[in-house]
């Protein structure tokens, strides 16, 4: 599937950036809990990381244009289908949107968007949020 001359990002691009930004945000999230030795319950942690979940992927995909460490690594890039460019809110909306279905669904609909990308070359969350992970140049 392609959009503007671009090819949709594959099911294999696309787990390999989000596998390494989950590392990234994971590390991220272990060397800050590891200096707030104040953030002791699970509730706390479990805001902190949603924080910086936010941080990570709202700054970087608004600053670098669609883009994040994982998916620089991927040579994938994230768009409005409208072809505007990505808003904070837009942003903010889309991953407020994945970290919550995603956690109360205990993960089954993370499993589940990436088995429907091969379809239309969208996630659950590209759909809900009309925007498309394409393929970029190396």
């Amino acid at each position: 599937m392609e959009k503007d001359g671009k090819k949709v990002a594959s099911v294999r691009q696309r787990f390999l950036a989000t596998f390494v930004d989950l590392f990234v945000v994971i590390s991220f999230y272990l060397i800050i809990n590891d200096k707030l030795v104040f953030v002791e319950s699970l509730i706390a942690r479990s805001i902190l990381f949603f924080i910086i979940f936010e941080i990570y992927f709202v700054l970087n995909n608004y600053y670098l244009n669609g883009l994040t460490i994982g998916r620089a690594i991927a040579n994938t890039r994230l768009y409005r289908m409208d072809g505007y460019k990505l808003t904070i809110s837009d942003l903010l909306y889309r991953y407020i949107f994945c970290i919550i279905v995603y956690i109360l669904s205990l993960g089954v609909l993370f499993i589940a968007s990436y088995m429907s990308i091969k379809k239309n070359g969208r996630a659950v969350h590209d759909e809900m949020n009309k925007t498309i992970v394409l393929q970029i140049s190396n």
